[in-house]
């Protein structure tokens, strides 16, 4: 590809000077390299043009697949018959900075440690349920990095979707080891562990069902495959795009968002009862509460998207009009009110559910 041909001539000696720190290939390159090193004569390196011969191109591609699935790249393997003394390995310290050598150091010693079992296993569930639903397989890289990905903009989200990823959210088996709390770690409607797939996508009595109800028929509204009923892959995978079926950036934006506030909302709302309210039954929150605060939440990200377009204001960083309009067509009460709000930067309408009666009129006409 274009960007080895890169890393192999423009940027070679940066990245060596680096460590090949921030190469997702840091382990194969520095061998790569010795091995092209050794080589006699002139080599010359091209990325794929529809000038190479497609056999070429067909035979390399097959190999390029052969040795990915037998050795992913993460794999600390030498693929290359080179000698360790012709292996450049390690930084040049007269290039560093403070910053670089911190998080040298940082990823050093984050190879002492293991794994955890829960992240292992909320991986693999990711990974099966992309390959069903989403029709491919992502690798660990992509799928953490979907988590940071341009669809999901808010930190406490990213954090809540890491959290969940590691089995490390604040319920079940993570309230033993404060004996005080210790009654937390069952679900207080059912009396089982409670674990973050059981309050998010299981419990028969908490309002994951309610909530869920009212994603699912939002998403269908807006063309998107049935979403019910929601399982925890579906959570962790909200990120990543959708191979199986075609969909417009549009409508893989509005899947994140709804997937991704949705499963927050939901452990909003059980965190407040469970805590604040201290499980009270009679505390817990209506049916129509709960709609109210899920239609209240998809509002907001609406406004959001009508806000962030202003070029005018944001320049570079402000979302494309293109993109508010894919994400949010046909599910205004009024098809015009959303272009007329983008020329405006101020909603003026809401989503398809909430009449416009729930929203009050604007200045001072009140």
């Amino acid at each position: 590809s274009k960007l080895l041909v890169l890393d192999l001539t423009d940027h070679l000696i940066t990245n060596e000077d680096e460590g090949w720190m921030h190469h997702e290939c840091r382990k194969l390159m520095p061998s790569l390299v010795a091995r092209l090193r050794n080589r006699s004569g002139i080599l010359i390196l091209c990325d794929y043009t529809p000038n190479i011969d497609s056999a070429l191109r067909k035979r390399a591609a097959a190999l390029a697949r052969s040795t990915i699935s037998v050795h992913p790249l993460n794999e600390p393997i030498n693929r290359f018959a080179t000698r360790h003394s012709q292996v450049i390995a390690g930084m040049r310290l007269s290039t560093q900075t403070q910053a670089s050598l911190y998080a040298a150091i940082n990823d050093w010693h984050s190879k002492k440690i293991s794994e955890r079992r829960a992240t292992i296993a909320n991986v693999t569930i990711a990974k099966a349920s992309a390959a069903a639903k989403l029709g491919f397989t992502p690798t660990s890289e992509a799928l953490w990095a979907s988590i940071r990905g341009p669809n999901i903009i808010q930190k406490k989200i990213r954090s809540f979707l890491w959290k969940v990823m590691h089995g490390a959210l604040p319920c079940g088996i993570n309230w033993n080891d404060n004996p005080a709390y210790a009654d937390r770690a069952l679900c207080q409607h059912c009396q089982v562990r409670e674990t973050e797939e059981h309050l998010l996508v299981q419990c028969p009595d908490s309002c994951q069902s309610t909530l869920w109800g009212l994603a699912n028929g939002l998403l269908r509204r807006r063309g998107l495959p049935q979403l019910l009923p929601v399982t925890m892959g579906d959570i962790l995978t909200c990120g990543l795009s959708n191979k199986k079926i075609k969909l417009s950036p549009g409508q893989e934006r509005l899947r994140t968002i709804v997937l991704a506030e949705t499963a927050w909302l939901i452990w909003v709302v059980r965190c407040k009862w469970v805590i604040d309210d201290e499980a009270n039954p009679d505390l817990y929150p209506s049916i129509a509460e709960l709609e109210n605060r899920w239609w209240k939440l998809m509002n907001a990200k609406l406004d959001f998207d009508i806000l962030a377009s202003d070029k005018k204001r944001y320049e570079t960083k402000a979302v494309p009009v293109s993109l508010v309009l894919d994400t949010w067509d046909g599910l205004l009460a009024d098809g015009a009110t959303l272009t007329e709000s983008l020329k405006r930067h101020r909603n003026v309408g809401v989503l398809v559910g909430r009449g416009l009666a729930a929203r009050r009129p604007p200045g001072r006409n009140r």
